[in-house]
C-alpha cells in the first residue's frame, strides 16, 4: 500500500497439541520513511486454556525494520522482546510451555524476501539470544494437572529456526486476492532442558523439519482499507515439539486501515 502510517488488529484461533485452545489479539502499526524504509511494532496479547486452567497475559512485543535495496528484494532486521519470563504458574505448579502466553526469550530476526507480480520468496532466521526461565518438569506435577504428559522443559534453551516461504498472488476482480503459500521451517538443533536432577537433556526429535500450508485472503472494503484471514496448517512436524507453538490449524482475521 502506498500510505505512509498504518494500523493492523487482529484476531487468531488455533487448535494446540492435547486438546489446548489458543487464542491471540494482535495490534501493529507500520510507518515508512523515505519511502524505502518501513518500521514495524507488534504487540500479541495470548490466551490458552487446557481442562480447567486458562493462562492470558500479553506474549510479545515484535519491532521489525526493512529497507527496499532494490526494486524487487526487501532486507529485514527485527527483534522479538518477551512481556512476561515464560514460567507462568496455576496453584504453585509450574505450567508447560503449551500454556505459556509467550515464549519468554528474546529473539533476534534477519531476512530478506524477494517479490515479482507473480510470486514472491522469502526467508529468515530466528535466533534466542536470551532464554526464558520455565521450571515445568513433568514428573512434579499432581495427576489430577493433566500435565505428565507434555515435555519437560525447565531450563529450556530453544533453538533457533531458518524459514522459507514460497507465494503466489492470484488476483481477481476487485475487491478480492488470494495468495496460497508453503512454508517450510528448519529448527536447527534439539533443544535442551535440564532435568530433576540437574543433568541437562537433548530432547531428541526437536530438530528438523516443519511444513505449513498457508491460504491469504484480502477483501478491500475501500481505499486503504483491507479485512484479511489467513489460514494455516502443518503437512510436517517435527517429533518432539517442546516450544508448545505447534497447532493442527490457525485462523486468523485482521482488519488494516490506512492512517
Amino acid at each position: 500500500m502506498d500510505a505512509s502510517q498504518y494500523l493492523q488488529i487482529g484476531l487468531s484461533y488455533g487448535r494446540g497439541e492435547r486438546g489446548i485452545h489458543a487464542w491471540n489479539s494482535s495490534l501493529q502499526y507500520g510507518t515508512t520513511v523515505g519511502g524505502l524504509v518501513s518500521l514495524d511494532a507488534k504487540a500479541v496479547f495470548s490466551s490458552h486454556s487446557f481442562g480447567a486452567v486458562t493462562v492470558s497475559g500479553l506474549a510479545d512485543i515484535s519491532l521489525s525494520a526493512s529497507v527496499q535495496a532494490a526494486d524487487e528484494l526487501t532486507l529485514l532486521a527485527g527483534i522479538k522482546l518477551p512481556v512476561a519470563d515464560g514460567n507462568h504458574s496455576e496453584n504453585g505448579e509450574p505450567l508447560p510451555m503449551d500454556l505459556q502466553p509467550g515464549l519468554g526469550t528474546v529473539d533476534i530476526i534477519a531476512g530478506l524476501s524477494y517479490s515479482t507480480e507473480h510470486f514472491l520468496v522469502s526467508g529468515a532466521l530466528q535466533q534466542p539470544v536470551r532464554q526464558n526461565a520455565n521450571t515445568f518438569i513433568a514428573e512434579r506435577s499432581s495427576a489430577a494437572s493433566g500435565f505428565r504428559d507434555f515435555p519437560t522443559t525447565s531450563a529450556f534453551s530453544r533453538a533457533g529456526d531458518v524459514m522459507l516461504r514460497f507465494s503466489i498472488p492470484v488476483r481477481f476482480d476487485a475487491p478480492w486476492m488470494i495468495s496460497p503459500s508453503i512454508i517450510p521451517i528448519y529448527h536447527l538443533a534439539n533443544d535442551t532442558y535440564v532435568d530433576s536432577a540437574g543433568i541437562t537433556r537433548s530432547i531428541a526429535g526437536s530438530q528438523g523439519l516443519t511444513l505449513n500450508a498457508a491460504l491469504f485472503i484480502r477483501y478491500t472494503v475501500s481505499h486503504g482499507n483491507s479485512l484479511e484471514w489467513n489460514i494455516g496448517f502443518p503437512l510436517i512436524t517435527r517429533t518432539a515439539r517442546p516450544d508448545g507453538l505447534t497447532r493442527s490449524f490457525v485462523i486468523t482475521t485482521e482488519y488494516r486501515m490506512e492512517l
